[in-house]
């Protein structure tokens, strides 16, 4: 089986997120992981320099403080080390997401992506959240992406259940359910 770069890399982040935890250094981590991620998405060839062969360790260690500056706390220079040293610098496509998302884990959040063709009002976010937060008994953080293509109503994404509450999911059931 052939693991993706963020399959791989969880455990990285597993342990980043534990001894951020550990060391009350959270809110840090996150921030330092985040302008990490906007970095490499904004220079996508920063990955593949990290990941040639013939690039000295301490090299490419080099060339990502240079690209993300050497101001870095102690965990993530030390996990930025251990994923240049084990060949894994693909994770740094996706360390901040998988960081926030293990992090919720470690505390019991769940995330939901609300799909609605229009900005959801503050009144409904907090009816929706309400809601959410009951059928998973436990804390909910939302994130609204607009998506045009859901037309009418909502599609929500939470865990591995999608609730598809959209006039073009509705009518798809009723497809099924006559034919």
């Amino acid at each position: 089986m052939v693991l993706t770069a963020r399959q791989s890399g969880k455990k990285y982040v597993q342990g980043l997120v534990q001894a951020a935890v550990e060391r009350d250094k959270v809110e840090e981590v996150r921030v330092s992981l985040r302008k990490l991620q906007d970095t490499v998405e904004s220079v996508p060839q920063l990955v593949a320099t990290l990941s040639h062969p013939d690039l000295p360790h301490d090299e490419k260690l080099q060339v990502l403080n240079m690209a993300i500056g050497e101001d870095q706390p102690a965990l993530v220079a030390g996990f930025l080390d251990l994923l240049v040293r084990d060949g894994q610098t693909g994770v740094l496509q996706h360390a901040a997401d998988l960081y926030e998302q293990l992090y919720d884990e470690v505390r019991g959040v769940q995330r939901a992506l609300v799909e609605t063709p229009t900005p959801l009002s503050d009144a409904q976010k907090q009816r929706l959240h309400a809601a959410l937060a009951k059928i998973v008994g436990g804390q909910v953080a939302l994130e609204e992406q607009i998506n045009p293509q859901v037309l009418g109503g909502l599609r929500i994404s939470l865990g591995h259940r999608v609730i598809d509450a959209s006039l073009q999911g509705r009518l798809e059931a009723l497809r099924q359910a006559v034919g």
